[in-house]
This record gives structure tokens, sequence and C-alpha cells, in this order.
């Protein structure tokens, strides 16, 4: 990963993270309460993935294209950071990475649920990688500070059998259905994150992620895949 961008909004803090390969970044503090205890009382938490997104294919890393208005706004308002390093190339391990503050031969988590699945086709013995629950997360941390905890995924890796929706009261996973149905859960939830009290919401977008799905206006044909965006 390349980027990112921290910005105070309001009542809110939004983390917002551009993913290369399928990777994101490892930064929690892994100390207890640290992150919690650097968060004003009064103030939300917003943390934004973004599978697969190019930093270089990005309008305020010099991209000649204006692909992502909104993050170009926070951008201007905000501490960018050019130099973010992924735990692994692989989303499940590096999302272990981002909730728990460990490597991944720390957290245990080495394979994506695709990968478990195929896995244990060949031997039943196997049982599926995921944060141990002794281990505390992100979303625990969180809610031990009182925050009201909830997390929405187009990412099947991110799973409550894996153990990615320790510590939130509500989250949804979807299998790469869109920014749109995303927007949708979150809209939903509208009523109780704004019903009072403080809250830590996770979201993680998979629209730039392979099979590369075209998306106006911003989408270039391409004979070469590499250049398809």
């Amino acid at each position: 990963m390349k980027s990112l961008i921290i910005s105070p909004m309001k009542n809110t803090i939004f983390i917002s993270a551009i993913i290369l390969v399928s990777c994101l970044f490892a930064g929690c503090n892994s100390q207890s309460n640290k992150l919690s205890k650097s968060v004003a009382p009064s103030q939300n938490v917003v943390v934004i993935l973004v599978d697969t997104l190019r930093a270089d294919h990005l309008p305020f890393y010099g991209y000649k294209k204006d692909t992502a208005p909104f993050l170009s706004s926070l951008a201007k308002k905000s501490i960018i950071f050019d130099r973010a390093f992924s735990a692994c190339s692989y989303t499940a391990p590096a999302v272990a990475s981002v909730f728990t503050s460990l490597y991944p031969s720390q957290h245990g988590v080495i394979t994506g649920h695709f990968a478990n699945i195929r896995l244990q086709k060949k031997n039943q013995t196997v049982t599926f990688d995921r944060i141990p629950e002794e281990l505390t997360t992100l979303a625990e941390e969180m809610k031990n500070a009182g925050y009201k905890t909830y997390g929405v995924a187009d990412n099947l890796n991110i799973t409550t059998e894996m153990g990615f929706t320790q510590g939130f009261d509500k989250f949804s996973t979807f299998r790469y259905e869109g920014a749109p149905k995303v927007n949708e859960t979150v809209k939903s939830w509208a009523a109780e994150l704004n019903s009072g009290g403080k809250y830590y919401l996770y979201i993680h977008y998979m629209d730039p992620h392979e099979p590369y799905n075209e998306r106006a206006p911003w989408f270039t044909s391409s004979t070469d895949q590499k250049e398809r965006r």
C-alpha cells in the first residue's frame, strides 16, 4: 500500500486507506487503549478501506483523471502519508493485521476464505484460519472505550468464521456487490449511528478489484490488462 489519509471532519475522524494488490495497512496501536485515548471523547471514528485501489491512479498523487473527487477533497484538508506498508499481500492476513496490530505470523491468519475451503476439501481435519478470540481487536478496543461498533465489507474474506467481526455490534459481509450495496447498508444504520453516543465504523470497498468491472466515467478500454482502469 502506498498511501493513507487521516482527516478530522466535524465530530468524525476519517481514516482512508488506498490499497494496492489486495493489501491493507498495519498501523493500529497494539498497546491497550492507546488508540482510544488518542481520540477525543466526542469524536466518531470511520475507517474506509478501498481494496486494490492504486495510489498512482489518484489525482492528489498526480494522476490526470479525477478518479476520486471525495478523496481528493478529503486530501486537501488532511494529513497524507505516502509511505504506509501492508503486513501481507493477501487481504485476510493483511486485514487481520489492521485489526490486531500483529504480523500474520503472530495472529495466525495466513490464508483467505476460499483457500481455506479448498484445503478443507482435500483434508477435512483442516480448520479455518481465524483471529484468535484471546486477541483484542481494534473493534473491541473501541467498544471498551464506549463506542458503538459497526462494520461492512464487500470482501468475503472478512467474515465471522475467520474472526473479523469480533468486537462489532453489527457487521455485514458481501461478495463483490459494489459500492452502492455497501453505501445502502451504512445508510440503513444511520438512525442507530446517530441515536446518541459515539461510533466506530469500518467500511471495506472492493470496486477496483478483479474482475475489473467497467465503471463510468473512469474506465478506459485497453488490450493490456495492466492498463485497464
